[in-house]
C-alpha cells in the first residue's frame, strides 16, 4: 500500500523516472509468473504465460516498470478470481528494424466488470463495486498507477469484460531492440521436426504448450489425460 501511494505521488508530481536498459522480455514475464504463482496456487487457480515465438525478447526499456504493470494486473486478476485461470500473453503488434510495439494481455475467469464501470476503474481510489473493497481489500490505486505508467511509456491500456465470466486487460508498449543478435534460432534448429506429445488436463495450458513447441519448429500432438497419452505412445512405438 505504501509503495502504491509513493508511486502515485511521484506520478502526480511528474517525478517518475523511466529507464532505458537492456533486458530479456521472456525472463521478465517468467519472473512475474513466478512471483504470482504462490497466490494462484493458494486459490487453486491455473496460472500460465505465453510470449509468442515471433516476439523479439532482447529489448531496451524499463523492465522494472513492465514487471510492475504485469504484477499489478496479475495480482488483481488472481484477487478477483475464485476458480479457473489467469493467463499472461505477449504478442507482436508491429516491428521495424530497430523497434517493436508489443501487445500484452492479462486474462482471468473472475467476477468481471460491468460495462458502465469499465472506464472508472482506472481512476485513483476507485473499484468497480464499493463492496469489493470490503471483500477483497486494496487501495484502488493499482490500475490507476498501471495506466499512468503505460501512458508515460507511450502506450495505452483498455479492458474487455463480462460480469460473472471474467476480464481481459490489454496494453501496448513500444521498445527498442538490442543490437546484440539473438542466437535463439540456432538453439531451435536442434528441435525442428521433432514430434512432441503435450499432456495437460487444462485446455488453455495445452494450447499454450502447443504454441510454444510449434515455435521451436516441432510437431505437437496434445491430449487431456494420461490414458490418452499412453495409448498414443504405445501406437507410436509400434509404428
Amino acid at each position: 500500500i505504501i509503495n502504491n501511494i509513493l508511486d502515485f505521488s511521484k506520478i502526480e508530481s511528474g517525478k517518475l523516472v523511466i529507464e532505458a536498459i537492456d533486458f530479456n522480455l521472456m525472463l521478465t514475464v517468467e519472473d512475474v509468473t513466478d512471483m504470482l504463482a504462490p497466490k494462484a496456487s493458494e486459490k487453486k487457480l491455473e496460472l500460465a504465460c505465453l510470449v509468442y515465438h515471433e516476439v523479439p525478447c532482447l529489448l531496451k526499456g524499463d523492465s522494472g516498470r513492465v514487471r510492475q504493470i504485469l504484477l499489478n494486473l496479475g495480482s488483481n486478476a488472481i484477487k478477483f478470481t475464485e476458480k479457473g485461470e489467469v493467463i499472461i500473453k505477449v504478442e507482436l503488434e508491429k516491428e521495424t528494424k530497430n523497434k517493436v510495439v508489443l501487445l500484452f494481455s492479462v486474462t482471468d475467469t473472475g467476477i468481471g466488470i460491468p460495462k458502465n464501470k469499465q472506464k472508472t476503474i482506472f481512476e485513483p481510489f476507485i473499484q468497480a463495486d464499493g463492496s469489493t473493497t470490503r471483500i477483497y481489500g486494496g487501495t484502488g490505486l493499482g490500475l490507476s498507477i498501471a495506466k499512468k505508467i503505460i501512458e508515460i511509456m507511450g502506450g495505452e491500456i483498455w479492458v474487455e469484460s463480462t460480469p460473472g465470466k471474467g476480464s481481459r486487460f490489454w496494453f501496448t508498449l513500444a521498445f527498442e531492440k538490442q543490437n546484440t543478435p539473438d542466437d535463439a534460432e540456432k538453439v531451435y534448429a536442434d528441435f525442428r521436426g521433432l514430434k512432441v506429445l503435450v499432456v495437460d488436463d487444462n485446455e488453455t495450458n495445452r494450447a499454450i504448450l502447443v504454441k510454444m513447441v510449434e515455435g521451436f519448429g516441432c510437431k505437437p500432438e496434445a491430449v487431456a489425460n494420461g490414458e490418452e497419452a499412453i495409448k498414443i505412445m504405445k501406437d507410436s512405438a509400434q509404428s
